[in-house]
């Protein structure tokens, strides 16, 4: 980690990246997440961030819509913004 505070998933604005840090909620919660893809170390990007409507996010290569009240317990590194670059 490089020293950069901690910020919660859904404070990430559309097209911002960052990298899961540590998960916080209760057990059936960490592990719906855990099969969602969500891992400390894994690199998610913000796809939709509107009030009062669940988050879209890209995760290992699948988008996954989350509630605000279990994103909320995501605590997240950013790393930047934009869309990944093609890979062809």
């Amino acid at each position: 980690m490089s020293g950069s505070a901690l910020d919660h998933l859904p404070t990430l604005a559309a097209g911002e990246r960052a990298t899961v840090r540590t998960m916080q909620g209760d057990q059936p919660a960490l592990a719906r997440l855990s099969a969602l893809g969500f891992s400390v170390g894994v690199e998610v990007q913000m796809l939709r961030n509107v009030r009062q409507h669940p988050m879209i996010v890209l995760v290992r290569r699948t988008r996954v819509a989350l509630a605000r009240d279990v994103a909320a317990g995501i605590l997240m590194e950013r790393q930047g913004h934009g869309l990944p670059q093609s890979a062809g």
